[in-house]
């Protein structure tokens, strides 16, 4: 089975102290197929031109716009099956790739019990289990 192409999606603004980190760690991954886009949010220091030193796509926002907006136009930038978002002052595992597309092409491991599903609380929320990619942490965290 092939894995599936990964684009990586990295916005960024006046990070010139960690975009070079996190750059290195990106293109470090241990993952046959991935592509990374640097989405510079208006930096007023050296962002921009740092980022540009390296073999990965860089977009310039032009002016400060937002995460949202940046992370947007990262998403019609991307070419792969999966995008997977990091912060550009995060710098990654070099396994981090393999990890969560397991999540999508392993078979699960451990069957949930079926209340696990059901909603019961009375504003209709689910809960998920998501991976927080944090610079302080890389553990699991409750979000609903």
């Amino acid at each position: 089975m092939s894995l599936p192409f990964v684009s990586i999606i990295i916005p960024s603004f006046n990070e010139q102290a960690n975009i070079a980190n996190c750059i290195e760690s990106a293109l470090a991954l241990d993952y046959p197929a991935y592509e990374i886009i640097i989405v510079d949010d208006g930096s007023s220091d050296e962002t921009l031109a740092i980022a540009s030193e390296y073999d990965v796509s860089v977009i310039s926002m032009g002016g400060n716009r937002g995460k949202a907006e940046a992370l947007n136009h990262g998403i019609e930038k991307a070419k792969g099956e999966l995008i997977f978002f990091t912060d550009s002052d995060s710098s990654l595992d070099p396994m981090v790739l393999r990890h969560l597309v397991g999540g999508f092409t392993e078979p699960p491991s451990v069957r949930l019990p079926e209340w696990f599903f059901r909603n019961t609380t009375a504003d209709t929320s689910l809960k998920c289990r998501c991976l927080s990619t944090s610079t302080d942490s890389a553990s699991s965290k409750w979000h609903s």
